[in-house]
């Protein structure tokens, strides 16, 4: 499984890009806030298949999960399922793959500042008062 999620992130941040339509929900996340759809890149499909036995489309949903001061940047959660997977029991399920997270402009590179987000300052917050550190 870790191949698959490594194979994944290096296809979409190389500059020849195997998995383009995985990259451009990525965009499309950063633009809108959100993007789903099939994965139709061969290599990829190819690759799942192999994993899962199943030959069926696998769909990834992009969702943005952080903001930067650059609003061209955003920390983005990428869910990858694969339908048709036969169990041990035999019946078919969607699998979903563990989900990951980047962080990402619209010019392709990673932001240049860290998040800005005032949940991730809230949590860092909650745990300092939990551990008793001082503000």
């Amino acid at each position: 499984m870790r191949n698959i999620l490594l194979v994944l992130l290096m296809s979409m941040i190389a500059p020849t890009c195997l998995a383009d339509d995985l990259r451009g929900y990525i965009f499309l996340a950063i633009r809108d806030g959100k993007a789903s759809g099939p994965i139709t890149d061969p290599v990829v499909t190819k690759m799942l298949a192999a994993k899962t036995g199943s030959r069926d489309t696998p769909t990834a949903t992009v969702d943005v999960v952080g903001h930067y001061q650059d609003p061209s940047c955003k920390r983005v959660r990428i869910a990858i399922s694969q339908p048709g997977v036969k169990t041990v029991e035999g019946t078919l399920i969607t699998l979903p793959l563990p989900p990951f997270e980047l962080n990402l402009c619209l010019n392709g590179r990673p932001p240049a500042e860290t998040l800005a987000s005032e949940a991730v300052r809230a949590r860092q917050a909650e745990l300092d008062r939990v551990l008793g550190r001082p503000r």
